[in-house]
C-alpha cells in the first residue's frame, strides 16, 4: 500500500526557523533551521507516526516540488509504503 503525504513548510520571519505540517497526516509537525534538516526529519517522523497507528512501514522518501529558497510556503511530498494488512 502506498500513501502520500503533502506536507506544507513555512518560514518565521523574523527567526528564519521552519515549520512543516501536513493536514494529510494529523500530528505531524516537524521543526528545523534549514531545508536540509527538514528533508532529513520529515521521513523520520512520518515513518514514526505510521508505525504508531500500526502499520508495517517498508520505506518513506521525500519527493521535492519546491521552486526555490526564496519561495515560502514549500511544499514537498513524502511518500510511504507499507506492507498490506493481513
Amino acid at each position: 500500500m502506498e500513501q502520500m503525504i503533502n506536507v506544507e513548510i513555512k518560514r518565521h520571519r523574523e527567526t528564519g526557523l521552519l515549520l512543516a505540517t501536513s493536514e494529510d497526516m494529523p500530528g505531524l509537525m516537524v521543526h528545523g533551521r534549514t531545508m536540509a534538516e527538514m528533508e532529513e526529519r520529515l521521513p523520520i517522523a512520518a515513518r514514526d507516526i505510521l508505525e504508531h497507528q500500526g502499520h508495517t512501514v517498508q520505506s518513506v522518501t521525500l519527493e521535492k516540488s519546491r521552486l526555490s529558497d526564496n519561495f515560502w510556503p514549500a511544499h514537498v511530498t513524502v511518500n510511504a509504503s507499507m506492507a498490506a494488512a493481513a
